[in-house]
């Protein structure tokens, strides 16, 4: 085999960005490998700065089975940027849906019936009316790195607010259900702060995607194999500080995780509706869960994977609270949470002027605080209006938080800290009850709960998607 140079290596802004992408997907290897290994171990390609462009012209991997295209699109942007109607339509734009989709059949024809996923990767997420035609993937945990996958299903809108342009292709509901998008913002900053990888492991698999990032074979396929991963991993072992892996799932048909430290699986006790869940005993289990992890473990760092109701996210948090020495790691969508982040906070001057905050006093006998947190699509006012209506529960203090994006961990830490002083601030008027009302990123109901300390008793509400209403699930306090 002989091995060339590719040339213009180095003459692309986004290739930093993509190479540092692929560092990010190994590294997962070795966080997410199942105890007995890789039954089917994972490799991968990376292309840079290539003249003649293949099927693919930034990351190749392969993963349980399939095969997984990367295109990295970074550009110069600043934080907050987004993906619009615009740059899916417009065939100048490198994000142009025409283009997507002709990658999309030379991938079909070079590899036929195999299993793939065209992937766009981008430091831009999605605006919000495109998210609002387009399903995220919730459920999906048999692929820990493409959790950010989009599904788009009997979603005919989409063709008329995006696909004008795009010609009418009979593979058109394969090739949506083929397209993922993930918000990536900085790789390379995410690995470098990263307190489970020492600087030295990171260095050695920079160097080995390098290779053969720079590398073309004029027969045969230079690849990154996972042994070649393993080996260094096994050179630096000792100095790896690898969080414990908990899974933790309630929803119905969600696969079950195999290569988790423990788990807690709820999904008997949500085999009914959800007026009719137990949760003062789910409350209880996670607490004995709690027990069994101090009796068994004296790592009390959690990387979390949680695939639940938005009130087990707050249980979860709230039992293994800050106070009780457990640091969290949320996997959301693939982006790893972590409040010791300290690196590209967003500035809260900024955030709070993306963010829509409403707060009412009302003069009736009432030491009740209402939180309405929305940052989603979805109606929360709505459906909890009727239930404080119907509960017959008065209003002392109302704050309504919003954002109409998607927020991401360089959100978290300032997000939580303009909430929580939502709260406190309200405690002033000698409120006694905190009821609330959400949908947001289960990561954000983790982290809250996790905050929640020396507050009046909270009660929290799941919202029924089948119903269409709130039911009181428990009260943390």
């Amino acid at each position: 085999m002989i091995e060339i140079n590719k040339p213009g290596i180095g003459r692309y802004v986004g290739d930093d960005y993509h190479l540092w992408y692929s560092i990010k997907l190994i590294s997962l290897w070795i966080l997410n490998r199942p105890k007995d290994g890789y039954k089917d171990p994972p490799w991968l390609k990376v292309e840079i700065g290539v003249k003649r462009y293949g099927i693919f012209d930034d990351i190749l991997m392969y993963f349980g089975s399939e095969y997984h295209f990367y295109q990295a699109k970074s550009t110069s942007n600043v934080l907050g940027d987004q993906i619009n109607e615009s740059n899916l339509t417009n065939d100048d734009d490198k994000l142009s849906i025409n283009k997507i989709y002709d990658s999309y059949k030379k991938i079909k024809a070079e590899y036929g019936k195999a299993k793939f996923n065209l992937i766009i990767v981008s430091n831009r997420a999605l605006t919000g009316s495109l998210r609002s035609v387009i399903i995220p993937n919730d459920g999906h945990i048999e692929e820990p790195f493409i959790l950010g996958t989009i599904r788009i299903e009997e979603k005919l809108n989409l063709r008329e607010i995006i696909m004008e342009n795009l010609r009418d292709p009979d593979d058109f509901e394969d090739f949506l259900r083929s397209l993922v998008f993930i918000y990536e913002e900085n790789p390379k900053t995410e690995l470098k702060i990263n307190p489970y990888f020492p600087p030295i492991f990171i260095e050695n698999i920079y160097n080995l995607v390098k290779k053969n990032a720079m590398k073309e074979s004029i027969s045969g396929d230079f690849k990154i194999r996972y042994d070649d991963v393993l080996k260094i991993y096994h050179m630096n072992e000792v100095m790896l500080k690898l969080p414990l892996k908990i899974g933790v799932y309630s929803k119905l048909g969600v696969p079950k995780p195999i290569d988790y430290d423990e788990t807690i699986d709820l999904t008997n006790e949500f085999n009914k509706s959800l007026e009719n869940v137990n949760w003062n005993q789910i409350l209880l289990k996670i607490s004995d869960f709690k027990k069994r992890l101090e009796n068994n473990y004296e790592n009390k760092t959690i990387l979390l994977d949680i695939k639940a109701h938005l009130s087990l996210g707050f249980i979860f948090g709230f039992i293994f609270r800050r106070t009780t020495g457990y640091n969290i790691i949320v996997n959301q969508l693939g982006e790893f949470w972590n409040l010791e982040e300290e690196n590209h906070v967003i500035n809260e001057k900024k955030l709070l002027k993306e963010m829509r905050i409403r707060k009412k006093k009302f003069k009736v006998n009432s030491q009740n605080l209402v939180l309405k947190l929305n940052f989603t699509t979805k109606d929360v006012n709505t459906p909890s209006e009727r239930f404080l209506e119907s509960e017959n529960i008065k209003k002392k203090i109302l704050i309504e938080i919003s954002l109409n994006r998607l927020i991401n961990k360089f959100d978290l830490k300032t997000l939580l800290n303009i909430i929580l002083d939502k709260i406190t601030d309200s405690l002033k008027n000698n409120i006694q009850k905190i009821y609330i009302f959400n949908s947001i990123p289960i990561g954000l109901a983790v982290f809250l709960g996790y905050y929640f300390n020396a507050l009046p008793p909270i009660f929290l509400n799941e919202f029924d998607n089948v119903t269409n209403k709130y039911f009181q699930s428990v009260i943390l306090k």
